[in-house]
């Protein structure tokens, strides 16, 4: 069943029914709920712990928690951090856990804590797509294990290490990403193997 469900950080309240005439406050809560096939719909604000979101927000199966693509999230803004135990990287701090086929869209995601991830992928098939990672304080996107991840047409800037690492044996298709002012723009170890197609990666510490 194809659900919709929509986030509203100034008006919403996570006793309403997450209808678009009253959403939920948190898309913590409205994760909660979701089954899969859900969108989750966000409106602009800001999204943090002071606002009673609890992170990391683990986005489950075939769910889509989505802003405004058409301007890479701009005034959607998702703030925080929380500890993760990756089985391959051991303790994290990281703003999204991405599950298989989960979609996020059109969000503008920060990680202020120390060595701090926008988004983790182990093991998964998300797709990120049309997001701004800016001022996390590791990278935007960490896929790992045998994760692969659709990675297309984000905005990574002003990250402290990488726009995005790509690890262990992960696969995936990057495209149409753009880099800049950020610490490595595209980082790939281990067996990783990643496709990349027309990515733009300029002004960084290095490409």
């Amino acid at each position: 069943m194809v659900q919709n469900l929509y986030v509203n950080p100034a008006i919403g309240n996570n006793t309403n029914p997450g209808t678009q005439q009253a959403p939920f406050k948190t898309i913590t809560q409205a994760l909660k709920v979701a089954s899969p096939n859900t969108t989750i719909q966000l409106a602009e604000g800001k999204y943090s712990a002071e606002n009673g979101e609890t992170f990391p927000l683990t986005v489950p199966f075939g769910v889509k928690v989505i802003g405004n693509e058409a301007n890479k999230g701009s005034n959607i803004l998702i703030e925080g951090s929380g500890n993760y135990l990756s089985r391959t990287f051991a303790g994290q701090n990281v703003t999204f856990v991405m599950l298989d086929s989960a979609e996020l869209r059109g969000v503008t995601v920060t990680n202020p804590a120390s060595r701090g991830s926008g988004v983790w992928a182990e093991s998964t098939t998300p797709t990120i797509a049309n997001c701004t990672f800016i001022n996390c304080k590791r990278e935007g996107v960490f896929a790992t294990g045998d994760a692969n991840p659709t990675i297309t047409g984000n905005v990574f800037t002003e990250n402290a290490a990488n726009g995005m690492a790509i690890a262990k044996n992960s696969q995936g298709k990057i495209q149409g990403n753009t880099c800049f002012k950020t610490g490595f723009g595209i980082a790939v170890s281990d067996t990783a193997s990643p496709t990349l197609l027309d990515n733009k990666i300029y002004e960084n510490r290095s490409g």
